[in-house]
């Protein structure tokens, strides 16, 4: 798969570009996770019904949560940590 970002520039640009650009597009910004959950608290408490969904089994509403505390958050940040995060939250 090509990411978006960079299939503008795949057939016209240097090897040394490509990954230079590809690089750029999937950096992460750097966030504690101290920062992190009141945030994930804010989304939980706000969508007790997708948490009742997960909780019963729904496992596709996770990307609906961490899309939530991504659009709060306005930053870049790697998924798998996140959704680590949120699950951790539920116990």
């Amino acid at each position: 798969m090509i990411h978006k970002k960079i299939k503008t520039v795949l057939f016209k640009d240097s090897p040394d570009k490509i990954i230079i650009e590809y690089k750029k597009a999937t950096v992460v910004d750097d966030v504690s996770d101290e920062e992190l959950i009141p945030i994930i608290n804010k989304i939980l408490k706000t969508n007790p019904a997708a948490v009742a969904d997960y909780k019963s089994g729904k496992k596709q509403v996770m990307n609906f949560l961490v899309g939530q505390v991504l659009r709060e958050v306005k930053k870049k940040i790697e998924f798998k940590r996140l959704k680590a995060l949120i699950i951790s939250m539920f116990s």
